[in-house]
């Protein structure tokens, strides 16, 4: 089965398995420096690469398997991102390794 034709996974599984891993969405925006708790909520919606690889990286599978509809075959993204609107609190450290 190629990666167009996979179905991702629901997005409640994917809350609740960050949620056993001890990586709530509250959690997440905390660790990124996000003011809005509920901004990593968003890339259900809306594309945005860096939290789909950070939330991939959490769960240990690639992004493509989570969100399929947003890479081609070969795995690579799709489009641009429109994450535009949000701005990180200053003088946080992001890291990438959750």
């Amino acid at each position: 089965m190629s990666v167009s034709q996979k179905k991702g996974m629901h997005w409640e599984r994917v809350k609740a398995e960050l949620a056993v891993r001890g990586w709530p969405l509250a959690r997440i925006a905390r660790h990124l420096g996000f003011a809005n708790l509920h901004t990593p909520g968003d890339v259900k919606r809306q594309k945005w690469p860096a939290m789909q690889e950070f939330i991939g990286e959490i769960l240990g599978v690639p992004p493509q398997d989570i969100w399929p509809e947003r890479y081609d075959a070969q795995g690579h993204y799709k489009g641009r991102a429109t994450r535009s609107r949000y701005t990180r609190k200053s003088g946080t450290n992001r890291t990438k390794t959750p």
